[in-house]
């Protein structure tokens, strides 16, 4: 499996009742790769010959085709000049949400989000078709309730945004959530709990969701993502 390269900025937006975005500035990012699902190694059937057998046969595979992020979020909210001179910190701010668009992607903050479309979707990662993956695709995937980010976040219009719940060893199920911006870009969506609870190895985080990258079928590069934290 190929890992995937991410890069992280941060985007500041105040708590306000109309929705905005802050030009985003840059930040930095710890990550521990933690590898990935080691499939069940393989058992011997002793044949003989003349003997018929009752095989039956399971095993559990890892995906291709996504890769999952946790973690914790924190973040300043200043007042500075575009030399990154700082006049006032206000200290530690209330991350709400980390966003993961595809590095390249000039995403439209300003014109807000709104529900993700699965076809466009699908141009992106054609590879998450019914068609290409009919068991961990997008269908199978963003198959959970819709969740207004609006009523979390100050960068959404109102609306549901598709969702797929990732597991929580003891609590809630984590949240990423499918959102684009008005030029059908792809934004996903890791719901920030602030207090924490545990991922889905018993770890206390903020967030924990899924993005997509495809690490098989000759694919050996790299995919490129940028995460935003937005902060009020």
């Amino acid at each position: 499996m190929k890992k995937i390269a991410i890069l992280m900025v941060l985007v500041m937006v105040l708590s306000m009742g109309a929705a905005f975005a802050a030009t985003p500035g840059s930040a930095s990012i710890t990550s521990t790769d933690r590898g990935s699902y080691d499939n069940a190694s393989t058992e011997t059937l002793a044949a003989t010959g003349g003997t018929i057998f009752d095989a039956d046969v399971t095993t559990t595979a890892s995906t291709i085709r996504w890769v999952g992020i946790s973690g914790d979020v924190s973040g300043n909210i200043v007042l500075g000049d575009s030399s990154n001179n700082i006049l006032y910190n206000w200290g530690d701010a209330t991350p709400l949400a980390v966003y993961a668009t595809l590095n390249g992607d000039t995403i439209n903050w300003d014109g807000g989000l709104s529900n993700g479309v699965q076809t466009d979707f699908e141009t992106d990662f054609s590879y998450l078709t019914d068609a290409n993956a009919p068991n961990d695709g997008y269908t199978k995937t963003f198959n959970a309730s819709t969740v207004d980010l609006g009523a979390i976040s100050n960068l959404y219009n109102p609306g549901a945004c598709p969702s797929a719940e990732t597991l929580s060893s003891t609590g809630a199920a984590w949240q990423t959530l499918h959102c684009q911006d008005g030029s059908a870009q792809t934004v996903l969506v890791g719901i920030v709990d602030a207090t924490g609870h545990t991922d889905y190895s018993g770890t206390s985080v903020n967030y924990q969701m899924i993005i997509p990258e495809l690490g098989g079928q000759g694919e050996t590069g790299a995919t490129l993502w940028d995460l935003w934290v937005e902060l009020e």
